[in-house]
Parts: C-alpha cells; structure tokens; sequence
C-alpha cells in the first residue's frame, strides 16, 4: 500500500477514535442523586454524643462553603465530660470531586489561616476491620506564638471504596464521568500537646461512632442501588 494510503488510513483512524472519545465525554453522567441523598440521611443521624465526648457544631465559613457547595458538612467541637480534652472532628461529602480538591489541610491551614506546615507524616490506622491511610500533618502559627500549633489527622474518602492518603487519587476522578459521585474527607484535629497513643485512641473511638456515614460515602459507585442512565 503506497504511503500516502497508508496516511489516510490513519487519520481515518484517528477521526473515528476521536469521535468514538467525544461522544463517550458527551455521554450523560451516572445518576448519582440517590447515593447523596442516602449520604445526608445518613449524616442526619449522626451522634452528638460519643462515650465520655460531647459534642458542639461549629460553622462553615461562606468562603469555604462556597468553595465546597457540600452535599454533607459535619464540623463539630467535641469536649471530653472527665478531661475536659478538646478534639474537631470534619467530615465533608460533596456531589463532584473537582470541589473537594482545593479544601485540605496543607491548603486550608496554610492560606486560609496563615500557618506554617511542619511536618505531614503517613499514618495508617486500623479501627475495627476498616483500614485507613492517612496523613498526619502539624501546622504552627509563628505570628502568635507556641500554643497556637495543631496536628490534623486526614484522610479521604472515595465513593468506589477506597480510602485514600491525600488528594491525589481525589483529584484523578475529577476528569471521570463518575466524578459526580463525588467524594468525602475526614479530618480530626487536636492540640499538639496530645500524645500520639491518645490521638489514636480517640480517633478510633470517634471515627467508630461515625462509621455509617463513612461507610455510605465509600458505598458509591460500587453500590448495585446507585441508579444509572447510560
């Protein structure tokens, strides 16, 4: 076959994969409205009391609402009855990846609250027969002294059952037709005064207490229930 054949053939080629692509992007996307609405069900039922912990909402900014637009917020204060010890727990599902992945500890501590990142450590912790990888990370404000340091546990929550460590695999949905789904982030922040073994503890304690919600968030794409109209 001469070679200005062989050429045709492949921008024929060509055309018809590009085609092929755009009408799988002009596709419509999965139907996920079910799934969230099973999300704030779920979020609705969440307690405000956990063992010894009793716990305060604390609200979102505009800015970051706006930025977020969540599906389901919860931002609450928790006070131990016994100790008087003081953990925030966050837990935020939205209704398309590409909201979440400007809202995390290394961007929000940093340039919404002027802190200086220290350190972001991998963790994993196990709390029953839930595996999760995270990232622990210590933020220090300079401008106000020592006291005012903190150490944020955080993970990510996506709705095809995976946790994740950090934004990464967040931000690889956000080009999926299924980034509708969304997806979820759990953050824990405590005083750097707290020991690592009490954090865990706590963690474990709290994150339990919460784990219908965040075993809905990871229940997406993977649940048979999730309706499609493709």
């Amino acid at each position: 076959m001469p070679l200005r054949e062989i050429a045709a053939v492949i921008a024929s080629l060509c055309l018809l994969t590009g085609a092929a692509g755009e009408a799988w992007t002009l596709r419509p996307p999965p139907d996920a409205s079910p799934y969230h609405a099973r999300c704030r069900q779920v979020a609705a039922t969440m307690p405000y009391r956990v063992g010894d912990w009793t716990a305060r909402d604390f609200e979102l900014t505009r800015d970051a609402e706006g930025l977020l637009r969540p599906n389901v917020f919860i931002s609450r204060d928790f006070t131990n009855d016994l100790s008087g010890q003081h953990v925030s727990l966050l837990i935020v599902q939205v209704d398309d990846a590409r909201h979440i992945t400007s809202h995390y500890p290394p961007i929000c501590y940093t340039t919404a609250k002027g802190m200086d990142l220290v350190s972001a450590q991998r963790r994993a912790w196990t709390i029953g027969s839930l595996s999760i990888p995270g990232t622990e990370y210590e933020f220090r404000c300079a401008n106000f002294g020592p006291g005012e340091a903190v150490i944020v546990e955080n993970f990510m929550l996506l709705p095809d059952g995976r946790i994740a460590p950090n934004m990464e695999l967040v931000k690889e949905r956000t080009i999926e037709r299924n980034r509708y789904f969304g997806a979820g982030q759990v953050q824990l922040v405590f005083a750097t005064s707290v020991p690592r073994e009490t954090r865990d503890a706590v963690m474990a304690e709290l994150i339990e207490a919460y784990r219908p919600l965040i075993e809905t968030v990871l229940n997406g794409t993977r649940n048979p229930k999730a309706s499609r109209h493709d």
